[in-house]
């Protein structure tokens, strides 16, 4: 195996040396393609027995009668731990009524992968078995020469273009790709795709999915279709003449967190209503869901102290009115001012819970017209003419999917959509940030709410009127925070 390695690398360095000139440059394209051939043929040969050739020698050497029937026993045991694809299909038949429907077309697609292995057919393989290693050294092999080929050849038409996008690519993986796969975790934790660590996917990979699949459900993809989207999606055509040299190759991005996802509340951790949970957004025994219950608990548990509180005011200033009624003027009226605070300060804790809700409500009323009537697809609706495919992205997916420009004569294109991509991811993980502070702070204000009230009924401190009145337009502010970047977002995708 290592003479072999050796000599992909010689060939390879004798490729590099042909290519850089430009006498043989018109050939390269088959000499990569000889020398691809081959490699997959070496690697191809070292590969080990598939797993159904190892199945069906376990139930030949099962039926062979030479054998002492303890070791039949044991080759029918190997033949049944061979056999995956049946003990696929049968868990899949009698799982499939309890499974969401994106999972079983998962299944369904793995295993007509491991079919296609078992007849030699490596192609789509996504585990990690010999004959996938196998296949990924052979791909990444061709890959790299194809690459190579594909460098030395803009090289030579453009130097300075192919220069600067290879720079621009860098900058934008370190500046943009991974502050973006971080802004994404709040959001893709909850999805189980966190482990990806990854904002693009190939267009077989998302089709591979159903509608509601964990990646699909925002791109839905479908073939090209000029025109093509939805009555409240921002529709753009990429034709074939723009020179974008988009291919079906190109991956489409899936990005999850930008501004438009967090403004209409799409984004499950970032959630601020407490008082009514959504179940359709929020997994039985999530992160948030967990530390919404803790909070629910202290809010309960103050507003039970409270009602003891403002209860025991009523009961202490009351009985003291009725002893005092023909005593000093003075304790009279302290006790009569003591039933006035009584009675605010329940207005008050009544107030604080009902605000609470419309202020939420409201903010979600005035988000209804933005959100896409129930559903995770994004906002823009890109068709791809070059690629022969389309798909639904957000602000940041569209300029990361632009930044893939692949004709270096555009350099210049592809720039200005690095820098803007690059931007975004900055400023939706700065936005993820306050939002979380925003979630964490709105908590503690409901707790503060209802305990102003025993402030204001113990008349305890200096103006809790003004203090109730502060905690209010703070509340009010943050709740309305989702407002504000709503028509940020509308803002951009009308100018798109």
């Amino acid at each position: 195996m290592k003479n072999k390695l050796f000599k992909i690398l010689i060939l390879a360095m004798i490729i590099l040396t042909i290519g850089s000139t430009n006498v043989y440059a018109g050939v390269l394209d088959d000499v990569w393609v000889t020398f691809v051939s081959w490699v997959t043929e070496r690697l191809n040969n070292d590969a080990p027995p598939s797993e159904q050739a190892q199945h069906e020698h376990a139930e030949a050497m099962a039926q062979d009668q030479s054998l002492t029937e303890e070791q039949r026993k044991e080759w029918e045991k190997l033949a049944q731990e061979t056999d995956r694809v049946a003990k696929m299909k049968e868990y899949l038949e009698e799982n499939r009524s309890e499974m969401p429907e994106w999972q079983v077309k998962q299944w369904e697609h793995d295993i007509e992968v491991m079919e296609k292995m078992e007849k030699g057919d490596y192609s789509g393989l996504t585990e990690n078995t010999p004959q996938a290693v196998v296949a990924d050294v052979a791909e990444g092999a061709v890959e790299t020469v194809s690459n190579t080929a594909d460098f030395i050849s803009d090289f030579t038409s453009n130097p300075i273009g192919t220069l600067v996008t290879a720079i621009l690519d860098v900058f934008k993986t370190i500046l943009g790709y991974w502050v973006q796969v971080i802004a994404d975790m709040v959001q893709t934790l909850s999805m189980g795709t966190t482990s990806d660590f990854s904002l693009t996917y190939s267009y077989d990979e998302l089709k591979a999915e159903d509608d509601n699949g964990p990646r699909n459900m925002y791109t839905n993809v479908k073939k090209y279709k000029e025109g093509g989207g939805k009555k409240w999606q921002k529709v753009i055509d990429i034709k074939k003449e723009s020179g974008y040299d988009f291919s079906s190759d190109t991956p489409i991005p899936v990005t999850p967190v930008d501004l438009y996802n967090m403004a209409i509340g799409n984004i499950d951790f970032l959630d601020v209503n407490f008082l009514e949970v959504n179940n359709n957004n929020h997994a039985e025994g999530s992160i948030w869901l967990n530390l919404r219950n803790f909070i629910s608990v202290i809010i309960h548990i103050v507003i039970y102290i409270v009602s003891g509180i403002l209860l025991a005011t009523l009961i202490w200033h009351g009985i003291n009115l009725v002893k005092k009624s023909f005593g000093l003027p003075e304790k009279q009226k302290e006790h009569r001012d003591g039933l006035k605070r009584f009675f605010i300060a329940l207005g008050i804790l009544i107030g604080t819970i009902v605000i609470m809700a419309l202020l939420i409500n409201m903010s979600d009323i005035l988000l209804a017209d933005l959100q896409g009537k129930d559903t995770n697809e994004l906002p823009i609706r890109v068709n791809v003419e070059s690629a022969e495919y389309s798909f639904s992205t957000n602000i940041t997916g569209y300029a990361l999917y632009m930044s893939q420009i692949d004709n270096v004569d555009m350099f210049t294109v592809k720039a200005v959509w690095v820098v803007v991509f690059i931007a975004f991811a900055w400023l939706n993980l700065a936005t993820v940030i306050l939002l979380i502070a925003r979630m964490i702070v709105m908590m503690l204000l409901a707790i503060v709410g209802v305990g102003l009230a025993a402030i204001y009924a113990l008349d305890i401190g200096k103006s809790p009127k003004e203090k109730y009145k502060q905690w209010l337009e703070l509340y009010a502010s943050l709740a309305l925070v989702q407002v504000f970047l709503a028509i940020a977002s509308k803002i951009i995708l009308e100018n798109l």
